[in-house]
């Protein structure tokens, strides 16, 4: 989770719009460390604890959803 945050706070440094993808329970944790960036409005997309035990397909359903919101969030001005 903390490169994910590390890596997007880079990234939204130099103009580059980032998502950084994480679990609902690393999500306080990301938002103080992309906080302590000065990156308060760092876009997070959360997936549910246990996603890793989902199947392929479960997983694949999952992300079609959050795509467009994803992208979204890439496309931003």
């Amino acid at each position: 989770m903390a490169w994910s945050v590390h890596a997007c706070s880079q990234l939204e440094a130099a103009g580059v719009p980032s998502v950084s993808i994480l679990t609902e329970q690393f999500l306080p944790m990301g938002r103080a460390a992309a906080a302590n960036r000065g990156f308060d409005g760092l876009h997070f997309e959360v997936l549910p604890t246990g996603f890793d035990n989902w199947s392929v397909a479960e997983i694949s359903a999952e992300l079609a959803h959050r795509l467009p919101a994803i992208v979204g969030a890439l496309s931003r001005d």
